[in-house]
């Protein structure tokens, strides 16, 4: 803990000591547009402490206002939010006045300077020559008049900051009670945890840094590629007759030559369709010089000459229809119920099972059982 508070509070808060009003004023908020000359604001906070063995030092840190042993420390903002003082620690009986004048922070402070504090800060005995004082109004009258109500709001407002450094020194879990055994050593963490506030974002968005904006650059196009003299092939035309040709491809392709439909015989049905063409030998087609022996000419042939497929024939079996018997229901009671009639597999007819029940199998009407017995 000696070595921490060395850097961060000796070599931080007390080498840069509290800011002057110039300097306050490249980053003073909204709330402070009526104090302008403000340097600091100071408030006083008290830490819990565990209740010492002896009976004078119970008394001396046993505070009236929290009803319990604190200890007492003086706690100076600028109007940014950032802590530039911190006192010691002293018992939780002292009052602010004493406090105030024992810390030094006074002594630090130029004539035209304005120091903002609460309506217990009863020091303007102690202000040196040049530096006012600015707190809230006493309540002297049954209710306050709207000039005195509107100085307590801003006041209020420009206060507020010192209270919100105070509440971040106290989230640090060491503060929230200082045992026995780190009583000598609660200045030194005191001082260091409100130096590590500085470390911490500000407390006021108005305050902080404004990312700037992104300045528009114009793309760059990249210059194409120079093309050199041998890079690609360049094609020049040339005739067709000074391109020599393989003896393979004399036959290649046949060429077509259109003839009038009504030359080609064809059936009436027919009469009026595309010609049709069959190759004929190119020496008999008139033909450029240059393309003489190219290919193979093709001439119209008719129709008939033209051997076709025919469609394959399709073959039905003949099979024997099934016979309808004419009796449409059971042939001795009448009753046309499909859903128990049965068919006989010798004549065809319908009856009903329980009409008919000589045949075990169900498969014969009566007559046709019989006339099977007797063969």
């Amino acid at each position: 803990i000696n070595l921490i508070h060395e850097v961060l509070f000796t070599g931080v808060i007390l080498a840069n000591g509290i800011p002057p009003v110039s300097q306050n004023q490249d980053s003073l908020p909204a709330s402070f547009a009526d104090f302008t000359n403000c340097r600091i604001v100071l408030d006083c906070t008290e830490i819990q402490v565990a209740i010492p063995g002896h009976m004078d030092e119970q008394c001396a840190t046993y505070s009236h206002y929290k009803h319990r042993n604190t200890l007492k420390g003086l706690v100076g903002v600028a109007p940014n939010g950032y802590v530039t003082f911190t006192s010691s620690l002293y018992p939780g009986s002292c009052s602010d006045k004493e406090i105030v004048r024992h810390s030094g922070v006074l002594n630090e402070m130029a004539p035209g300077d304005l120091v903002i504090a609460d309506k217990g800060f009863l020091i303007q005995d102690l202000m040196p020559q040049g530096v006012s004082l600015n707190l809230p109004p006493f309540l002297t009258t049954p209710q306050f008049t709207e000039t005195q109500a509107q100085l307590t709001s801003k006041i209020a407002r420009a206060r507020i900051h010192v209270e919100r450094g105070i509440q971040r020194i106290k989230l640090f879990n060491i503060l929230g009670f200082i045992p026995h055994q780190y009583r000598s050593s609660a200045t030194k963490i005191f001082q260091v945890c409100s130096a590590l506030t500085l470390l911490q974002d500000p407390l006021l968005k108005e305050v902080q840094p404004q990312p700037e904006p992104p300045t528009a650059t114009t793309p760059t196009v990249p210059e194409p590629p120079s093309v050199s003299a041998a890079a690609s092939p360049v094609c020049v035309p040339v005739p067709a007759a000074a391109v020599p040709r393989p003896a393979s491809t004399a036959a290649a392709s046949p060429v077509c030559v259109p003839v009038p439909a009504a030359a080609v015989p064809r059936p009436a049905s027919t009469a009026a369709a595309s010609p049709v063409c069959v190759p004929a030998p190119a020496a008999a087609v008139s033909r450029p010089a240059s393309t003489a022996a190219a290919s193979s000419a093709c001439v119209p042939a008719p129709a008939a000459a033209v051997p076709r497929r025919t469609a394959p024939s399709v073959h039905v079996s003949a099979t024997p229809a099934r016979p309808v018997c004419p009796v449409q229901g059971c042939k001795v009671c009448g009753i046309s119920d499909h859903r128990v009639l049965r068919t006989c597999r010798r004549c065809r007819c319908m009856y009903h099972h329980m009409c008919q029940n000589e045949d075990e199998d169900g498969k014969l009407c009566n007559d046709c059982f019989h006339a099977s017995l007797l063969r």
